[in-house]
């Protein structure tokens, strides 16, 4: 079901990826939700387009929860607001990309970090903290440069937060992304053998 987006990346350098359009440049995860569509039977635009906003609508709420929390609402909702009508949002809003899924679990994420910093209690913190990397694992399978912005941010929330640097809880959410491009890396292998 996923082979409706692969296009492979360069015949000539490894001529059994193109050819053969089986999907390795770039993680793939963010495809599942519209072949999980497609395997239903639901595989007009029309539902995949509606998908797409659905994760984008949700995305823009976890998004003005985030804010909302480190500022206030109204910071919050002109933030959303001016993301709403930015043209990266618009241009991917309804499309096959993986930005709508992206924007949901990077807003997640973000949502499940101040909310594991902000709780009163340990098992609060812990399961946020365990939703959190999660939602990386899952991120980590639908992009490779939301993982670094998100790393980033998780060590600059934990320094605006004067919370330290706690390399040991870095190292603990670097798992999730070695897991996961370890995954498709095994993939690769996998369809491809070692020799491409």
């Amino acid at each position: 079901e996923l082979r409706h987006h692969a296009h492979g990346t360069c015949p000539g350098s490894s001529p059994r990826v193109g050819p053969r359009l089986w999907y390795t440049h770039y993680p793939a995860g963010y495809l599942i939700p519209y072949a999980v569509l497609f395997r239903v039977g639901l595989d007009s635009m029309f539902a995949v387009r509606m998908l797409s906003l659905l994760f984008s609508m949700g995305a823009l709420a976890l998004m003005y929860l985030v804010f909302a929390r480190i500022t206030s609402p109204r910071v919050s909702f002109l933030a959303v607001l001016f993301y709403t009508l930015s043209i990266p949002f618009i241009g991917y809003a309804d499309s096959l990309a993986n930005q709508p899924i992206d924007d949901l679990l990077r807003f997640g994420f973000m949502l499940a970090v101040v909310l594991a910093t902000r709780a009163d209690r340990p098992d609060l913190r812990k399961r946020w903290m365990i939703a959190a990397w999660v939602m990386e694992f899952l991120l980590s399978l639908t992009s490779f440069d939301s993982v670094f912005f998100i790393y980033a941010w998780l060590i600059g929330w934990d320094l605006l937060e004067k919370r330290g640097f706690r390399w040991r809880m870095y190292l603990i959410f670097a798992l999730a992304p070695i897991s996961a491009h370890g995954l498709q890396f095994l993939q690769n292998v996998w369809y491809l053998g070692w020799s491409d």
